[in-house]
């Protein structure tokens, strides 16, 4: 955790993967005091998230853009459904791989960052972005 090495995704955006990591931290630390992930564009804990990180990038010697890790805080309860099913072919890969000993297993850490898909001519605030039950749930009730 300390030292990870990382598959590179993007070769546009060599330094991405180690600012996610100490994202993907900060968040796990998050979760674990609050019980849940930060909330959808909440500016108070994507602060909390950002001093985090913070903290843990003077020590690893890593520079931070605040853009960044504001925006993985302000995304971190969202699905993507062609990315989750992308992620999710990836690890049946992995467990095909592992079963059968045929192959080596991804040892690197993986970060996919796609931050220029987000829509640049809506009004993201927490009151637009607030998660929304699907049709079937409210069928229900």
């Amino acid at each position: 955790m300390d030292d990870p090495e990382y598959l590179i995704s993007d070769f546009a955006k060599f330094d991405r993967p180690a600012q996610l990591h100490l994202g993907f931290q900060a968040l796990d630390k998050f979760l674990s005091s609050k019980s849940h992930l930060p909330r959808p564009h909440n500016a108070a804990d994507a602060a909390e998230i950002l001093a985090m990180v913070k903290e843990h990038a003077a020590k690893a010697q890593v520079e931070i853009d605040d853009e960044l890790i504001q925006q993985l805080a302000f995304q971190a309860q969202g699905d993507l459904s062609p990315t989750v099913a992308v992620f999710g072919g990836w690890a049946a890969q992995e467990v095909l791989k592992a079963v059968s000993g045929k192959f080596g297993p991804t040892f690197q850490w993986l970060y996919l960052d796609s931050l220029e898909s987000l829509p640049t001519n809506a009004v993201l605030n927490e009151e637009t972005c607030k998660p929304v039950l699907p049709c079937w749930v409210c069928n229900l009730y």
